[in-house]
């Protein structure tokens, strides 16, 4: 099976289009691409193989629920409103100068823009895309947890990275995931659920970052129980009851206001 990082770069063009324009027909597609109809449904093929878009009565949408993940720069790109509000809500939980472990998940970054003013802070984080976004800011520290680097989602996971991660301590951690499921936090990738259930072990407060997408979605590995949050942000398209569920299972949920 190919995987996510071996995508070419037409297969990562369908996926951008997909994303950046809704559902879209494949006669179109292969328009945008300028390939033909044919090469388009072979490289939809891959895609579908992935469950990274889904096909339906001629139209391709990005798949809802899936078993592997999209490359990081493509999940940025996904419900990025929501994503904003909800990093706009969570920047209220930390405090300048405190130590911060944070995951590869694109709801980081927009998050760590909103800290952004809080210097003194410390960083800690397997993602090259946060050293990339923060590394030389005046105030901010940043630790990076090395092990065996993943092009898919620029970030490192493996028993070095683990490793790592427990010999520190942080303050809070903070991490979005693929999917909610039931009163499970999961993914699709079982080294990737080790490196976050390291950072939430040595984490005081966990938070955990869930558009309303997240509880549409199944993935394979639970990476926690819901119940080790002890705050869940989501954003305002959130079906209330949902919400009412999460109050069942953490401390406290925060609902983000539209921006």
């Amino acid at each position: 099976m190919v995987r996510p990082d071996q995508l070419s770069g037409r297969s990562r063009q369908i996926i951008d289009i997909v994303t950046d324009q809704g559902p879209v027909r494949v006669e179109e597609l292969a328009r945008l691409l300028d390939v033909s109809v044919v090469t388009a449904y072979r490289d939809l093929a891959k895609l579908e193989q992935l469950e990274l878009v889904t096909r339906s009565k001629g139209e391709i949408s990005p798949a809802r629920s899936s078993q592997s993940e999209m490359p990081t720069s493509l999940r940025s790109k996904l419900n990025a409103p929501e994503k904003n509000e909800i990093a706009a809500a969570a920047s209220q939980l930390v405090t300048r100068g405190e130590s911060i472990i944070v995951d590869d998940s694109s709801t980081v970054l927009p998050f760590l823009a909103a800290i952004a003013d809080l210097t003194p802070l410390t960083i800690i984080t397997n993602a090259l895309t946060v050293v990339q976004a923060i590394g030389t800011k005046p105030g901010t520290t940043v630790f990076m947890m090395g092990g065996r680097y993943r092009p898919w989602t620029d970030s490192f996971h493996g028993p070095s990275t683990v490793e790592a991660i427990k010999k520190i301590r942080a303050d809070v951690c903070v991490m979005s995931d693929a999917a909610v499921c039931g009163s499970s936090v999961c993914n699709p990738y079982e080294f990737v659920a080790d490196t976050k259930r390291a950072m939430l072990a040595v984490a005081e407060r966990k938070v955990l970052l869930a558009d309303h997408t997240k509880f549409e979605r199944r993935a394979l590995h639970e990476v926690v129980p819901l119940a080790d949050f002890d705050t869940v942000v989501v954003d305002s398209q959130t079906p209330e009851a949902t919400i009412e569920r999460l109050r069942d299972e953490v401390a406290e949920v925060l609902i983000a206001p539209e921006i």
